[in-house]
């Protein structure tokens, strides 16, 4: 694995008082975070990581800080300095409570894109709940230089523990909350990440679809940590499941395509991944995407990744 650097800023200064000086100093502070190796038990992948650290910057930092050695460079005033505080993000006593049917979809799409030539990955999952019972997951990913495909059925107790869990977490009602802009400028990465949440609110008989939908970039930690609880439980559903089919396609990742997607994705910009040919693409079910006008067929868009509507 090739060692990840991710370099970040404060968009805005930091005001701090240094010992004997009555008027407050500001600065922005910039930084790179070095990761040499990592657990992959626990990561699965560089991406994983990456979102990891972008997520624990903000108490990694304020650690160094509070265990600064005395007398270098500054002395314990150095407490006072914060690059973040997010003692002031929503709480869930915030939100509105909301009481909705049986969770029935879960649907998680990610993207990123580095410097590096053919740094672009993009993943995928998506959790139905069949109408005999069953839950079928199906889970792509594209990445140092493999396409893979995976389709499980559930293990039927992980799957009912990761439905209460949504509820339980309060992820629907997480969706009533806007973006929050992360204070860490990532001058060479970025990243798109979204999770739809689909409900059957119908009484009756009568199946009525109810969507949730989060922005999983937006910097807010009671979110972040409620979705990474998820996965957790999602790991379980796959792991006491059963593997239907699993398929590993490899490709170029220093193909012309894959230099433009690095160049691409370092000017904060998506493209879309390259694929291995695809079958002939099924009659009668195809969709115009809202947001960039594309023709598509499967569940997301694949010029933007805006999930279809309903």
């Amino acid at each position: 694995m090739a060692d990840i650097s991710i370099k970040f800023g404060t968009p805005k200064t930091v005001s701090f008082r240094e010992k004997g000086i009555s008027d407050p100093l500001e600065a922005r502070f910039f930084g790179t975070a070095e990761i040499s190796e990592y657990d992959k038990s626990k990561y699965p992948d560089d991406d994983t990581v990456v979102q990891a650290v972008k997520s624990g910057l903000p108490d990694m930092a304020e650690e160094i800080f509070e265990n600064w050695p005395a007398g270098d460079v500054m002395d314990s005033n150095k407490k006072k300095i914060r690059l973040d505080d997010t003692s002031n993000q929503p709480k869930l006593s915030d939100l509105t409570p909301e009481e909705h049917g049986p969770l029935i979809e879960i649907n998680y799409h990610h993207s990123a894109h580095g410097m590096s030539m053919g740094s672009g990955t993009s993943n995928s999952d998506d959790i139905v709940w069949q109408e005999d019972g069953s839950v079928i997951i199906e889970s792509t990913d594209h990445s140092n230089g493999t396409d893979t495909y995976e389709k499980y059925i559930a293990g039927s107790e992980a799957a009912e523990k990761l439905r209460k869990y949504v509820k339980d977490a309060h992820l629907a009602e997480m969706a009533q909350v806007g973006f929050i802009q992360s204070p860490y400028q990532m001058t060479d990465y970025s990243s798109n990440a979204r999770l739809k949440l689909t409900f059957d609110d119908g009484r009756d008989g009568t199946q009525v679809k109810v969507t949730r939908s989060l922005n999983l970039d937006s910097y807010w930690k009671l979110q972040s940590d409620a979705v990474r609880g998820m996965f957790e439980i999602l790991k379980e559903c796959t792991s006491t499941g059963t593997c239907l089919e699993k398929k590993e396609t490899p490709y170029d990742i220093f193909s012309p395509a894959g230099a433009f997607h690095g160049f691409v994705g370092m000017m904060g910009g998506t493209v879309p991944e390259p694929a291995a040919p695809e079958p002939a693409k099924p009659s009668g079910n195809a969709w115009k995407c809202p947001n960039c006008g594309a023709e598509n067929f499967g569940k997301f868009c694949t010029e933007c990744g805006t999930p279809k509507p309903e």
